[in-house]
């Protein structure tokens, strides 16, 4: 029998449909001669540091480093059911298939059950990139050894122990030290996650020690004739003498740019030279991740993780897209055979779009299609499945026009226009006039119809080409006064920008070089969570668009070590587990070099590491003595005087949560759910509103959500599990219902916590 091993079960039953579907059990569905299992995410982590000695349950600095040898993997809690469950059917395959999702993290995810079942057979790796039952079957089709996956399992697994590693001892130095100096909160610290919030510091410190300096320019306009006897306007910038600007480029004296003036109004004038140059702007390749969080973002202010989780929902629950954790921009040749199919589908998102899409012919392979430029993963683009968007949420209609639009724009020609440049010399000064006439709009007709504008050239202007050595006279001039603009706060989408282009930041031309070569600081598929996780330690907040260092988080930068704040340094790591992917570098060489930093960095951590915590706590308004720190509680955080004589506790302006579940998640985020009521009705919404918007009527206390365990016998749904009405005749009984009632009003009694499926009620 052949086993195959999806990461989540959503992805399990598309396998099974694409094998032709099969019958449903408890934790699996069964074929003639295969089964189709899943993980629940990651079904194992690596043990804390007290589950190899007790003792070090205890934050103490003389117990760092913390090095496990061997590291050790227990079961996650509420997930050994499952893992049960996929082990015993491991017993009786012939064949096990790998189908974790394509990455690293994925392949590692399945690998570790299979290892921890100690089974020998034979292994085999099944790549989805596209979720459509097409795709599956395709993939099907051309499944390869799982050997061959070695080295992106053997990645994984020593990102895995590094980040344990180096986050836990750096975590229990800085919050110990911080603590002895009266901190009372704890201070994360990790490879990707401080470099990260040492970017947001450093643009907020440059932000608000910003001063705007006034520099002055001329405009002139020139009036001009042209072959046809008719005359021309030409507007021109003063090109400035070198001798009167600062070391930045400007001219920081109007006195300057006065005298010229004077000098130049109604004077003659003289072309000097006028070239028309044909350009070309190819389209922008389809979206990586990051380039599509940096759109959205732009585009309707989504967060990158918002973004990510639109992007996941398109792929899985709608097979509309293809895998969004992706860095490349490029695609398959192959996949030019499908491009017909693909636009036909997505020509039906509206007439406008059609009429776009109507109008392709595809003479010329785009350069998107490029065997020798894709990675591990393609490029975002919509598949041929033909989905309801009338289904689609707002955020899922707007991030899949982003994505089809950008595939379609491919087989457009390329946007083609007449650069113009004029010189013009008038009282011995030169004057430079630009321009553009758009010859063929191309792929911008995609833009254009959204309302875009082309800033990078809305301010030039159409220039009708005129003779060298044409004489004409100036006939406006203008004083410009200009001021220097500062720099932008970082929203999400221009930090994950900045994170997959982390050279940009690096001053060092031998590192620059190096990190061009490399993914950048983090992955697609963990910056979006790292930003979570900076806002969940409170130290960067929102506000509006843009994202801002707290307090916490300032501190905590100015006083790590440079080397921990380095984006240089994590982008280095990801270039030595690319390595190991490729078979070049052994995991334990690379985590004995994680090992050896880390001991210099604790040793630097005694002697630098001053955090200032006096900005962190307001003073107590009861006691006046002691500060109030956070604290948590059965109903939310408040704030709480540390002063242990004084009881003052107050709100921390996070909404306390009543009626928060610690039995039940919301079945689409996994964050807890919340029993609500409204006109005497009750109901469960999920914790994560607004991002997420999941709700669920209420059974007699039970929020009804469909299990991703047990389906109805009769139409396949999936059950829930639900309670009846207590009476005075009878007692409340737990049973388990159809999902798709009214149509099916098919139940099952209760036996244990699963359906009896040999009782139907």
């Amino acid at each position: 029998m052949k086993v195959y091993i999806a990461e989540k079960p959503s992805l399990a039953k598309k396998i099974a449909a694409a094998l032709g579907g099969g019958r449903q059990g408890g934790g699996f569905i069964q074929g003639d001669a295969w089964v189709v299992t899943w993980a629940i995410g990651h079904l194992f982590e690596l043990l804390p540091p007290e589950g190899y000695d007790p003792a070090l349950k205890a934050w103490r600095r003389e117990t760092l480093p913390i090095l496990p040898d061997p590291f050790q993997l227990s079961p996650k809690e509420g997930t050994l059911k499952q893992l049960k469950v996929v082990l015993s059917l491991i017993k009786s395959a012939t064949t096990v298939v790998n189908a974790g999702d394509p990455d690293r993290e994925g392949q590692l995810l399945i690998d570790d059950i299979i290892e921890h079942s100690k089974y020998a057979g034979q292994v085999e790796r099944l790549w989805l990139i596209d979720l459509t039952e097409k795709g599956i079957r395709k993939a099907l089709t051309s499944m390869s050894p799982n050997r061959e996956f070695f080295g992106l399992s053997q990645s994984a697994d020593a990102r895995r122990k590094a980040d344990w590693t180096v986050g836990m001892n750096l975590t229990r130095a800085a919050t110990i030290a911080a603590r002895a100096r009266g901190a009372q909160q704890l201070f994360s610290v990790g490879r990707v996650q401080t470099p990260t919030l040492a970017l947001v510091v450093k643009r907020d410190r440059e932000v608000e020690a910003f001063r705007p300096t006034d520099h002055f320019g001329v405009k002139a306009t020139f009036q001009f004739p042209l072959d046809d006897d008719t005359l021309t306007d030409i507007p021109s910038q003063w090109q400035i003498p070198e001798s009167e600007l600062d070391e930045h480029g400007r001219l920081l004296q109007q006195s300057v740019a006065s005298t010229l003036i004077q000098r130049v109004e109604g004077q003659p004038a003289v072309v000097t030279s006028c070239e028309q140059t044909p350009k070309r702007e190819l389209a922008p390749l389809p979206y990586s991740l990051s380039a599509l969080q940096a759109h959205a973002s732009k585009a309707y202010g989504m967060g990158a993780q918002e973004t990510l989780d639109v992007a996941q929902s398109l792929y899985e629950k709608h097979q509309a897209t293809t895998y969004p954790r992706t860095d490349c921009g490029y695609l398959e040749e192959n996949k030019l055979d499908e491009v017909q199919e693909i636009l036909a589908t997505i020509g039906q998102i509206n007439e406008h779009f059609k009429s776009l899409v109507d109008a392709i012919v595809i003479t010329d392979k785009p350069r998107c299609f490029n065997d020798k430029k894709v990675t591990a993963h393609t490029a975002i683009i919509p598949t041929a499945n033909n989905p309801d968007v009338s289904k689609f949420s707002k955020a899922e209609k707007q991030v899949y026009w982003l994505i089809c639009r950008r595939f379609a724009s491919q087989f457009y020609p390329a946007h083609a226009y007449l650069q113009t440049t004029i010189l013009i010399e008038c009282a011995s000064e030169t004057f430079k006039a630009t321009g553009r006439s758009v010859t063929e709009e191309g792929w911008k007709r995609f833009t254009r119809s959204e309302g875009e504008s082309d800033e990078a050239n809305e301010d030039e202007a159409i220039l009708s080409p005129v003779n060298p050595g044409a004489i004409g006279q100036n006939i406006e001039t203008e004083l410009l006064k200009k001021q220097t603009k500062k720099p932008s706060r970082y929203t999400e989408g221009t930090l994950i920008s900045a994170m997959a282009n982390i050279s940009k930041t690096v001053a060092s031309g031998s590192v620059k070089a190096t990190l061009r070569e490399i993914d950048g600081l983090g992955t697609e598929a963990t910056r979006a969570g790292i930003i979570e996780l900076l806002k969940k330690r409170s130290f960067i907040s929102p506000s509006g668009k843009n994202i801002i260092s707290t307090d916490a988080g300032r501190a905590l930068i100015e006083a790590l070590p440079r080397e921990v704040t380095d984006p240089s340094e994590t982008a280095i790591w990801e270039q030595g587990l690319a390595l190991i992917a490729e078979g070049k570098l052994r995991g334990d060489q690379f985590f004995d070099k994680q090992c050896q930093w880390l001991k210099a960095m604790l040793k630097r951590f005694d002697t630098e590491f001053n955090i200032s915590t006096e900005n962190l706590y307001e003073s107590c308004p009861e006691c006046q003595s002691g500060s109030l720190v956070p604290r948590k509680g059965e109903y939310g955080d408040f704030l709480a005087c540390n002063n242990e004589d004084c009881k003052f506790t107050r709100n921390s302006g996070k909404k306390a949560v009543k009626g928060l579940s610690k039995k039940h998640q919301c079945a689409e985020c996994e964050s807890p759910l919340i029993k609500r009521k409204t006109n005497d009705r009750n109901w469960w919404g999920c914790s994560g509103y607004p991002k997420c918007k999941t709700t669920y009527f209420d059974n007699n206390g039970l929020p009804a959500i469909p299990s991703p365990d047990y389906d109805c016998r009769d139409c396949g749904s999936p059950l829930i599990r639900k309670r009846s009405k207590k009476t005075e005749q009878r007692a409340a009984v737990t049973y388990w219902s159809c999902s798709n009632y009214p149509e099916c009003k098919t139940s099952y009694f209760e036996k244990g916590t699963k359906p009896d499926y040999a009782g139907a009620k």
